[in-house]
């Protein structure tokens, strides 16, 4: 499974060439913006409307439904054998934090994407979609 970083700009470009077979998307979008129309390209998507959130008191407890919902659809992913593109508004912060949970859940070598400096994970993403990847694969 390979897993990518797309800005919403990028993804647009995606669909409206060549788009990648045996593809997933989880794409991420702010309050007052709309989900992408995917065009049935990708060979799954989910979207959900959760903003670039800080650190807060409790981290844990944001979004839970959302984070559950695109842990379990991660899953079912990686099942099927899809490589994953993640996509937030600029492709450097929720995308990066979802990417970086990804590849240490399942390859161990999330640490990749910290170190690129062109990217900015986000640690309530990172830690969030993490946490319920480990809580739904122990669950099968």
């Amino acid at each position: 499974m390979n897993v990518y970083i797309y800005s919403r700009d990028q993804l647009f470009g995606a669909l409206n060439s060549d788009f990648p077979f045996g593809t997933a998307v989880v794409s991420f979008y702010d309050e007052g913006s709309s989900p992408i129309n995917f065009k049935g390209k990708p060979a799954a998507s989910i979207s959900r409307c959760i903003n670039d959130v800080r650190w807060v008191d409790r981290p844990d407890k944001w979004h839970a439904k959302e984070f559950d919902d695109v842990a379990k659809f991660i899953h079912e992913c990686a099942a099927k054998g899809y490589d994953i593109i993640c996509q937030c508004e600029f492709g450097v912060s929720r995308s990066s934090g979802c990417a970086m949970a990804i590849k240490e859940y399942f390859m161990g070598n999330g640490i990749e994407i910290f170190r690129n400096y062109n990217y900015y994970p986000n640690q309530v993403f990172f830690n969030n979609i993490y946490d319920r990847l480990e809580k739904f694969g122990k669950s099968k």
